[in-house]
């Protein structure tokens, strides 16, 4: 139950919230159709294409999913930022010298030309490392797709035709081009069929050598529901009809990306050692902020900076968490409600740069890379973090506050497991080895809300209704959600209808407890507020069905790639986030760099 002081800190927040202007539509849109688009480098779907010098290649780019009625859609094609590759030129046509090109896509789905090339002097270090980015031309500027090519001086490593082929991972679209530890669906075909004869086998490898991402593949099971044995190589057979061949692919464990499109895998012919296609997707996983590269931090910070201070969005999810208690915090959907709660935010960041995923600062271990300057914020001067005047945080501004006012009471170099925060290994053990989810929620205390009070030191982070204002929230709530699906792995318990996974199981129903616990949006079968947009209370005279007197930000919009969860979810929605399904398309998308997948029948 709320303490009053919380519920009247909340109430007087909603009221400053309702006063001010609402933000634009979030990035992600969930009333509206996302535009898809195909991109192609010298008009074919072949990946032997996909590689330039620098005369002008003909390529082509067209809206996947026609408007009914036809509507135009203005897009911006650029260079990749935050990305160790050769420059690409564009232009409509003749000679290509410009680094971005507006074009707008007819609604009916026609093709629209352009040409593209190399800048002079700038070769490929390796295949795939050049990236095209494609942006809707609106203020919010949502990244449509990236087209990862090759910008070479000799001719194109693939073989000639007949032996060509055309990779997807998931559609044709490059939108959806990323994986994580679970196994997703590709295809493979002949791009013009060579006809009669045997057909051919193929192998399916990580392009060598590895210099990013590295990834695993695996048949389609025959029967069951088991997903494949995974392994580094794949022996498929492609029919000389052109029909489509399916496998699965997912990254390799031991070796995430740091860029995007830095893991390319190839198909070759096994007759001659033949390469037949190369395609470059990203193995994008949630990895400890403390460890990420210069680029991945930059990347990161740029996104974050966006969401909140170019588009405004950010401060919706303020609005959420401040009024959530009653629904978010102090009973068995905390863990529950909190992810899908960062995980929308995520897609936020996503919708600006794909290749962003969220860190998790462990805050059992020291993290100086993360309480510095350069990244969340080093010791403070006066009340507010202190930033380099590069760091995009420098200009930290939120409800019409300027800074970011932290004092943590440990120092960069110190652990806060020195200062009483449940180490990850006491976390894990909650409940001893038949450990249950009413055991494990308690780490709600101790380390969360022991951490959130121990990194404040007054500032906004230490206090429900104020702390998502801090960008370092979502950083420990990954946290928070990587303890929770490890503890799920070492334990099996992703299976929602098992007490020792989540416990209540079904729907609330009167009456309403005496200790007000569990009250609506807590049972495995309740829909979880704000997401349903219910506000008040949703049964006349029954306590325990009070919601906040808003519902911000509507339901959760649908991911590319078939992503879950639902635009309202359920506890039992997200308890098994990393779910596998023979048609490729469950889960939630994301994993953690140190807790693998795991399969559970």
């Amino acid at each position: 139950m709320t303490s009053p002081i919380l519920r009247v800190a909340a109430l007087a927040l909603l009221t400053s919230v309702a006063a001010c202007p609402r933000p634009p539509v979030v990035p992600t849109r969930p009333a509206e159709l996302l535009p898809r688009v195909e991109l192609q480098i010298d008009n074919t779907a072949t990946q032997a294409d996909d590689y330039v010098g620098t005369a002008a290649t003909p390529a082509r780019i067209r809206l996947l999913n026609p408007m009914d009625p036809p509507t135009p859609v203005p897009i911006t094609l650029k260079n990749l930022d935050y990305q160790p590759a050769p420059q690409l030129v564009l232009a409509p046509s003749g000679t290509p010298s410009a680094n971005t090109l507006d074009l707008t896509l007819p609604g009916d789905g026609a093709w629209v030309p352009f040409v593209v090339a190399g800048m002079g002097g700038q070769l490929s270090q390796r295949d795939k490392d050049a990236v095209i980015e494609i942006l809707e031309r609106r203020p919010d500027g949502i990244v449509l797709g990236r087209k990862s090519l090759m910008v070479v001086r000799r001719p194109t490593p693939i073989g000639p035709p007949p032996f060509q082929v055309e990779i997807q991972l998931g559609g044709a679209e490059t939108i959806d081009d990323y994986v994580a530890w679970r196994p997703v669906r590709a295809r493979v075909r002949f791009a013009d069929p060579p006809g009669e004869g045997a057909d051919v086998p193929v192998v399916v490898r990580n392009m060598s050598p590895v210099t990013g991402g590295s990834l695993v593949f695996g048949a389609v099971p025959t029967a069951g529901t088991t997903p494949p044995p995974m392994a580094p190589t794949l022996d498929l057979v492609l029919p000389r009809s052109g029909e489509w061949v399916d496998f699965f692919v997912a990254g390799d464990f031991a070796a995430p990306s740091r860029d995007d499109k830095d893991a390319v895998f190839e198909v070759v012919r096994v007759a001659g050692n033949q390469l037949l296609g190369r395609e470059g997707i990203m193995v994008r996983v949630r990895k400890n902020a403390n460890t990420l590269t210069a680029d991945e931090r930059d990347r990161y910070l740029y996104a974050v900076a966006r969401v909140n201070m170019s588009l405004g969005n950010y401060v919706v999810h303020q609005w959420i968490h401040a009024v959530s208690s009653a629904q978010a915090h102090g009973g068995p959907a905390f863990l529950a409600w909190h992810r899908p709660f960062i995980l929308r935010y995520e897609r936020e960041l996503q919708a600006v740069d794909p290749a962003a995923a969220l860190p998790y600062w462990r805050f059992d271990e020291a993290a100086p890379a993360v309480f510095s300057p350069s990244f969340m914020g080093g010791p403070p001067v006066g009340l507010n973090a202190s930033f380099d005047p590069t760091n995009p945080l420098v200009a930290w501004t939120i409800e019409g506050l300027s800074g970011l006012p932290r004092n943590p009471t440990f120092d960069p170099t110190e652990s806060p497991s020195d200062f009483g925060i449940r180490t990850e290994t006491a976390t894990l053990a909650l409940g001893g080895v038949g450990a249950t989810y009413a055991a494990f929620r308690t780490l709600e205390g101790n380390p969360h809300g022991s951490i959130h009070g121990l990194s404040s030191g007054g500032g906004w982070i230490g206090s429900v209704p104020t702390a998502v204002r801090d960008p370092l929230f979502f950083m420990l709530h990954a946290n928070v959600d990587r303890l929770w699906a490890k503890w799920q792995w070492l334990y099996g318990r992703d299976d929602p209808t098992d007490l020792a996974s989540y416990e209540p199981q079904g729907a609330y129903a009167a009456p309403c407890p005496p200790s007000m616990s569990p009250r609506l949006g807590h049972y495995v079968d309740d829909r979880m507020w704000p997401w349903d947009g219910t506000t008040g209370f949703v049964t006349a005279g029954d306590p325990c069905t009070e919601r906040p007197a808003t519902a911000p930000g509507g339901p959760i919009p649908a991911a590319i790639g078939g992503w879950g969860p639902p635009a309202v979810p359920r506890p039992r929605d997200v308890i098994d986030y990393d779910r596998w399904t023979l048609l490729g398309s469950s889960g939630l998308g994301y994993g953690y760099d140190d807790v693998p997948f795991s399969f559970t029948p």
